[in-house]
């Protein structure tokens, strides 16, 4: 466990210093300035990076190219890049997302999505989504309230379970801006949906979730957010476990 622990560190330590020594950096710019790269462009977020609606993750994108990451973690509305334009323009570098094969087939990906629509929301799903998860509840506290049999009330805490289950993935979506793009709108129903009905700090879980959405792999857990499945000495990505994915009901399932 312990040398499993050590090799994990070593591995994350280097993943570090890789992203950190990765793209292009700006020059000629005052120590105390902080810039972050969109499209060739270094904007100065100096006085910006600590009322970033999105929390500290921006501050891991300090003097690196971040086109794909803001792209990927803002609004389609187009909001956001107008708030960029406000931003003061410090210097340029040469973009090119061709040049990585990977960026370009998730750029290519990324504007086929956009383009069929899937970054559209549809409010009444959601709405019936919701609904669903009220009558859940509803029913729950109707057994717990109304009977006294024990199993009438074991029968209340699985629909607990399933009301958990089924408002957690709400809080999920919500978090990711999914369902509604104003973000005191999003904060405001995500921490009721969230830290309310499903006991867990949804601006907490958003910080650390978007941590993991554009630094995957790249952390360096020594250091920074503890995740003690990182430890564990066999865990879900593990190749050991891969011939157990590989059934053709789970590939069903997957497509």
């Amino acid at each position: 466990m312990g040398a499993y622990k050590e090799h994990m560190e070593t591995v994350l330590t280097q993943r570090q210093k890789a992203a950190d020594s990765s793209g292009p950096t700006p020059n000629g710019l005052a120590a105390d300035r902080k810039v972050v790269g969109v499209a060739g462009k270094w904007y100065d977020v100096t006085t910006f990076v600590d009322r970033h609606p999105g929390g500290d993750v921006l501050k891991y994108f300090l003097n690196k190219d971040a086109t794909d990451v803001f792209r990927s973690s803002h609004p389609v509305s187009g909001v956001s890049e107008k708030f960029l334009k406000s931003l003061k323009v410090v210097g340029t570098y040469k973009y090119d997302f061709t040049a990585d094969p990977f960026n370009q087939d998730m750029r290519g990906l990324y504007e086929r999505l956009l383009k069929e629509g899937y970054y559209k929301t549809n409010l009444w799903w959601y709405a019936r989504k919701a609904a669903v998860c009220g009558l859940i509840f509803a029913a729950m506290v109707w057994l717990v309230v109304g009977f006294q049999q024990t199993w009438v009330h074991c029968l209340a805490g699985v629909l607990l379970a399933i009301f958990w289950q089924q408002i957690g993935f709400m809080m999920h979506d919500l978090m990711h801006h999914q369902i509604f793009e104003t973000q005191k709108v999003t904060n405001l129903v995500g921490t009721f949906v969230g830290s309310v009905c499903f006991g867990v700090s949804a601006n907490w879980w958003r910080d650390e979730h978007w941590v993991h959405h554009m630094l995957t792999n790249t952390i360096c857990y020594k250091t920074d957010f503890q995740d003690p499945q990182v430890f564990e000495p066999t865990w879900a990505q593990n190749v050991m476990l891969f011939p157990l994915m590989k059934t053709n009901f789970q590939a069903f399932l997957v497509q």
